[in-house]
């Protein structure tokens, strides 16, 4: 805690440097998550309610170098309270974050991002369905720890980002991912997306078996222009690729089908997520040594784990109103109806959620930002 203060205190004195400029940005997500799945017996996932705030402030310094490129060095701390949860104060304070961030305006017009140390997923500006990583994980962790580049120009998005974060201990593997995103928008109303994910899960000190997990979603979306707010239709190939060297380097390879579909007019939208495919996670009820998988392996929603051989149906259908009321600030209220292939003990119903979140997020105000 010493070496923070005294690192705050550099980044605060330095500010009196002249070509130096003071920054500060303050990010808040709220979120209230209810999910009840008693249709499917819960065998997808569990009742619970996810409601708690999150806050983090952030100061630093930024320098503009020859007009067009922006060196910046933050520092901060997550302030996480779950509500319902008695939380010791001191214990609300999760993670120092603390980045280098620069950005570059290329002679293209197009801007170029870098970043490296703790900083906010964020950073990635696409982001990843719930197959990747679920509400919970995606409300909880709220950080890389590596580095991240992106680029930007009036066609073309395209992100990379590296984490590490758990370190190999007694009883704590190494784990490592690789994300990348990306959208091409080669021809009016088309565009070319990917979303691509690695995971490193390797061995503890009591856990000697390592396992390899990927996965790929190509795409074609269709945004065609018109007077709604948003019209969209995405459709393409999701690809995993899964091996446990414990069980002889077996390689599982499931795939299917997904297609996002979006309407949004006088900020009410409706969005749905359907697919049509193998089981995505087929390693989750897998063991070493008596340990499970699960979750510690795949962090998406358990609705992918289909637990079905061959080919099924899941639906994610969500109805919200999302009122404008600035750059830096959104709400937004949500009815999500879950949707699969009935079976012999429940049908087509799986459950839902009710959702209300506000997000309040400064960054986008900053002085020193490359537009």
């Amino acid at each position: 805690m010493k070496k923070t203060i005294l690192l705050l205190a550099l980044l605060l004195a330095a500010t009196g440097a002249r070509a130096q400029r003071f920054e500060y940005d303050v990010r808040l997500d709220y979120l209230f998550n209810n999910g009840s799945y008693n249709a499917s017996k819960e065998l997808f996932e569990s009742n619970k309610i996810l409601h708690g705030l999150v806050f983090t402030p952030l100061v630093g310094v930024s320098v503009r170098q020859f007009g067009n490129v922006s060196h910046r060095a933050m520092i901060g701390i997550d302030v996480i309270k779950e509500f319902g949860i008695q939380t010791p104060h001191q214990d609300m304070f999760k993670e120092i974050v603390y980045f280098y961030n620069l950005e570059a305006r290329l002679r293209d017009g197009g801007v170029l991002s870098g970043i490296a140390g703790c900083f906010p997923t964020s950073f990635l500006e696409h982001g990843f369905t719930q197959d990747y990583f679920s509400d919970e994980i995606a409300f909880r962790d709220r950080n890389f720890e590596g580095f991240g580049v992106k680029y930007r120009n009036r066609r073309l998005y395209a992100d990379l980002a590296f984490d590490t974060f758990s370190r190999r201990a007694e009883d704590s593997r190494e784990r490592m991912q690789l994300m990348a995103t990306g959208e091409w928008n080669f021809f009016r109303t088309l565009s070319l997306g990917w979303t691509a994910y690695g995971l490193y899960f390797g061995p503890s000190d009591r856990l000697q078996n390592t396992v390899y997990f990927a996965k790929a979603f190509a795409y074609l979306k269709w945004a065609p222009k018109t007077d709604l707010q948003a019209l969209s239709v995405s459709a393409g190939w999701v690809q995993t690729y899964h091996r446990d060297m414990a069980v002889d380097g077996e390689k599982l390879l499931p795939g299917g089908l997904m297609s996002i579909q979006e309407i949004r007019h006088w900020n009410f939208g409706l969005q749905n997520n359907l697919y049509f495919g193998q089981d995505l996670m087929p390693l989750y009820a897998h063991s070493y040594q008596g340990v499970r998988y699960a979750a510690d392996l795949y962090f998406g929603k358990r609705f992918y784990h289909t637990q079905i051989e061959g080919f099924s149906l899941y639906d994610r259908a969500e109805l919200y109103w999302e009122p404008r009321l600035a750059d830096w600030v959104t709400i937004r209220f949500a009815l999500a109806a879950h949707l699969g292939n009935p079976t012999n003990e429940f049908g087509l119903f799986r459950g839902w959620q009710q959702i209300v979140s506000v997000k309040f997020n400064l960054d986008s105000l900053r002085p020193s930002k490359i537009r």
